[in-house]
């Protein structure tokens, strides 16, 4: 069996089309490209190139034909896309454009500015989701305000509760999250530059780091962070708090199916080969499933913060192994919460019940 993101039975389950599109291939390699020819126009910002041949080398940065299979015979020689990437770059290039290509760049620095690049507009979709579904619950508890059920602690009847009371359990950290994503995105928008050791060896390095960051639409942090991976993994860890608190409402209402319709009434669920009476609580099982997944992904970025002295071909790879299925997991995550809130006709029942 395949990635269940990639499965053709199972991605349509687990994966997130629109985050898989903006991590593929096709969307990698513009970026390589973008930064690149930033890198090259910065040059020439900074004086330490001729305007004219940089503006010239752009365009062919942004034109010259980039196999995928070169570049995945080269990931399998060099453990990276880039070394490949920059020998198709030089090869065919004009002579006077080999003297701004990629000079003075490592593979790191062109992957990490990729990585950045490409979070800004996963933060976007995952903003837009987390607000769409915080009114939809806000909207879902007013609906079902003068509804109650039996609460429940330690798994034991206790007293009942209003049905908004149990909904609101669920909608109330999201404003906390549409906070901490913001402020994250502010965080993760900055530029990758260290050179060769991480020492920005130019006697321009200032002009350069800011020229470069301002082409790009990004911050420049006057510093290299090719071995200071803790943002990744605070990412990782709001991804996996973020599908956990999801998951809540998947656990709940995974349980309220179980009592029936004095807890909840459900629009449709899955059917069963063997009890074709069933109707299972498939998105809610799914809420629990992708935050457990996600705990574990987000373990495996902690792990990749050791990097050990000024560069690593261990830790680092394992880092951009995890990371976007991590992302992709999340995005699922918050379409399956927002899924399942279509799928609640009501909460609760009219009548307070009594233990």
């Amino acid at each position: 069996m395949t990635s269940m993101l990639t499965h053709a039975w199972f991605g349509g389950l687990f994966a997130d089309p629109e985050v898989a599109d903006i991590l593929s291939p096709a969307s990698e390699l513009m970026r390589f490209r973008k930064i690149e020819a930033a890198w090259t126009m910065a040059l020439s910002d900074v004086g330490a190139a001729d305007r004219k041949i940089c503006e010239k080398a752009v365009d062919y940065i942004m034109s010259v034909v980039i196999e995928d299979d070169m570049l995945r015979a080269g990931v399998v020689q060099d453990g990276l896309p880039i070394p490949a990437f920059v020998r198709t770059l030089k090869a065919t290039a004009p002579e006077p454009f080999k003297e701004v290509l990629h000079v003075g760049l490592t593979s790191q620095d062109v992957m990490d500015t990729a990585l950045t690049l490409s979070l800004a507009p996963i933060f976007e979709l995952f903003r837009e989701r987390l607000v769409a579904l915080n009114d939809a619950l806000q909207f879902l508890a007013g609906q079902n305000g003068g509804r109650y059920l039996m609460g429940y602690t330690r798994m034991q009847a206790a007293l009942p509760v209003t049905a908004d009371a149990r909904i609101l359990t669920w909608q109330r950290p999201l404003s906390d999250y549409i906070s901490t994503l913001d402020q994250m995105a502010v965080k993760l928008a900055v530029l990758q530059w260290g050179g060769p050791v991480g020492l920005r060896d130019h006697e321009k390095a200032a002009e350069l780091g800011a020229a470069f960051a301002a082409r790009l639409g990004v911050r420049d942090l006057g510093h290299a962070w090719h071995t200071t991976r803790a943002d990744i993994a605070e990412l990782g860890s709001f991804i996996a708090r973020l599908t956990g608190s999801l998951a809540k409402m998947g656990q709940d209402t995974a349980m309220m199916a179980q009592r029936g319709p004095e807890d909840i009434t459900l629009k449709s669920g899955g059917s069963s080969s063997a009890m074709p009476h069933k109707q299972n609580p498939i998105l809610s099982e799914m809420l629990v499933t992708l935050a457990q997944y996600s705990a574990q992904q987000a373990t495996l970025l902690n792990v990749a913060m050791v990097h050990e002295q000024e560069r690593s071909g261990t830790a680092w790879v394992l880092e951009f192994m995890a990371l976007p299925d991590l992302l992709q997991v999340c995005g699922c995550a918050l379409n399956t919460a927002h899924s399942l809130t279509k799928q609640i006709v009501t909460v609760g029942s009219q009548a307070v019940r009594s233990s």
